[in-house]
């Protein structure tokens, strides 16, 4: 492997970990390529270029699934959590994630009046 294409791997690597985190692709390119810092418009079009390449949206979903398999067992952690409160609260939450939040309604009543229906009535 070239020392080109072994500094592009590393790149990338830092690009989808950041990607992964963020969710932003101007941060995740300005992590990868720090010199990128004074040219916001060319650090956007990479970015953009970036996330297309196959490789990378690999790297990116393989990223977002180690985070998920954690956050996961963090919250079944909470979830048995030895704290009542912490525990009731975070089986709530994730019933409230499953099944949808419930809707909250609101009634807005608008009406308008004018001083000559005021007047004339």
């Amino acid at each position: 492997m070239s020392k080109r294409t072994e500094l592009e791997e590393q790149r990338n690597e830092v690009f989808a970990e950041v990607y992964a985190r963020t969710g932003s692709p101007k941060q995740a390119m300005l992590a990868a390529e720090p010199a990128l810092q004074d040219r916001p418009h060319y650090t956007s079009i990479k970015a953009a270029r970036t996330l297309q390449k196959p490789d990378v949206q690999d790297k990116i979903s393989r990223k977002l699934e180690k985070m998920s398999l954690k956050a996961v067992k963090n919250i079944e952690k909470l979830m048995m959590s030895d704290d009542e409160n912490i525990a009731t609260t975070n089986n709530w939450r994730v019933l409230e994630q499953v099944r949808g939040k419930a809707v909250t309604r609101s009634i807005n009543l608008h009406s308008t009046a004018s001083i000559e229906d005021a007047l004339f009535q």
